[in-house]
Order: C-alpha cells, then structure tokens, then sequence
C-alpha cells in the first residue's frame, strides 16, 4: 500500500511542478485569464473535450485548468474543486515569480553560474521556490494532502 500512496504523491508532484512552471513561464493579465477560463469552460470541461478542440481553441485555453483536465482519471481526480486549484496554481506561480525576480540579479551577475542559460536560472529557482515554501519538512506536498487527498 505504501507503494501506492508514494506513487500517488510521485505522480501528483510532478504534475504540480510542471503545471507551475507551465503557469510561470506562462504571463498573463488577470482579467485576460478570467476571459479565458469562462470561454474555456464553455469549450472543455474534460479530457475528452479537451482533446476535441482545435489547437487554435486549446491555444486559447488556460493553461492550469488543461493541466487539470489532463489529470482526469488519477486518483480522487473526480471531486476536485477546479476553481480553488485554479486560485491555488496562481497564488503559487505569483510566489514563484515573485522568488524568482528577486534572484534574477543572480544571473545577470554571473551567468555561466547557471551555464549562461536564464531558463536553467529560471527552474533552478522556481525547484528552491517550491521547495522552500511550498513542501513540509516530510518532502509531502501540501496540495497532495488537502487538495488531492493522497492517502
């Protein structure tokens, strides 16, 4: 069984990071991404959905909610609440931002620190971002026990 549950958690992290650095390289205006998501929500309200629409259409889509949708099918993905995952992704890419603008100073001082490469500076930070303010001290993260309910 613990097999299982490490799996759970192996399988929603990484689905959390990638959602996030998704969300993060991602720049949107709040109200553009509200436009957005309630055209969206007309179009995909499941994989199924998702995959019908046109790249022009999923082009349009919100990123973390297609993410979501893709989780369809995981463990308890069926009684998530996607307006409070929505919300929860974006306080976590503002976090991510945020950490991550403070440091670019970093790069631009030393940029072969991180191979001269801005996108290798950009998801060295955004893992110490998520790492320290988003993981307990067990390395469990704190959306696989309240929002996936990984038992």
């Amino acid at each position: 069984m613990k097999t299982v549950n490490r799996g759970c958690r192996a399988v929603t992290v990484i689905a959390i990071l990638s959602t996030v650095a998704l969300l993060v390289g991602v720049s949107t205006l709040r109200s553009g991404r509200e436009a957005i998501q309630a055209t969206v929500r007309h179009q995909a309200t499941s994989l199924q959905s998702l995959l019908a629409l046109s790249d022009v259409e999923r082009a349009r889509m919100d990123v973390g909610l297609m993410n979501l949708l893709c989780a369809e099918g995981l463990p308890n993905s069926g009684n998530w609440d996607w307006n409070t995952l929505l919300k929860q992704l974006d306080v976590w890419a503002a976090r991510i931002r945020t950490e991550t603008e403070k440091h670019l100073y970093r790069f631009h001082s030393n940029p072969a620190e991180f191979e001269n490469s801005e996108a290798f500076f950009r998801l060295l930070k955004m893992t110490v971002a998520v790492q320290e303010n988003f993981l307990t001290a067990a390395g469990h993260s704190f959306l696989v026990r309240s929002y996936f309910h990984c038992s």
